[in-house]
């Protein structure tokens, strides 16, 4: 099982000091989240993960709390990217149906303007023929290839929404 540490000298180096939300329910420092996310993304997917908090011994207290607070966060993040991606798939959908509208549009107008005489209409033809196909740019970005970084991103917050958390106490050396 591969480890992830991170090295504190007290538990509010760990969480957010503006988050006046009880113990349990307190939102990460975002250089910790961050650390974590980026630090499970290093690692395939089918490898055992767990997170271990090095911390003096004055945190002893909050043991059991940790993992959940951890968790917590974890789980609420994964929450809302889960219904960004709900609203972007509406987008998607919406985007992909203008997008099409918009292709048929500059094909229709590509055919009506090699109809008309004069050396004008092989250049308003193109013309047409280019915007129809970057009408569909976006909405192609947005279904073919967002759809896998959000899936990526959801993976690793259910990941670290369930990843073991150990507390592990640092006990002073000899002569402290």
């Amino acid at each position: 099982m591969a480890t992830i540490n991170i090295r504190v000298n007290s538990l509010a180096q760990l969480f957010d000091s503006l988050d006046p939300s009880p113990f349990r329910e307190k939102a990460l420092d975002r250089a910790a989240e961050a650390y974590l996310i980026e630090s499970v993304g290093e690692h395939s997917s089918t490898e055992a993960l767990q997170v271990v908090v090095h911390a003096p011994d004055n945190v002893a207290m909050h043991l059991g709390d940790l993992g959940a607070a951890i968790h917590g966060h974890f789980r609420a993040l994964a929450d809302g990217a889960r219904r960004r991606q709900r609203a972007r798939h509406r987008q998607a959908r919406h985007a992909l149906f203008f997008g099409l509208g918009g292709l048929a549009l500059g094909l229709g107008l590509r055919t009506l303007a090699l109809q008309w005489p004069g050396p004008a209409s092989d250049f308003l033809a193109e013309g047409f023929l280019i915007l129809a196909w970057v009408a569909l740019w976006r909405p192609a970005e947005v279904v073919l290839y967002d759809r896998w970084e959000r899936r990526e991103e959801l993976r690793v917050l259910d990941r670290l929404s369930t990843m073991p958390v150990e507390l592990r106490l640092n006990s002073p050396g000899p002569g402290h």
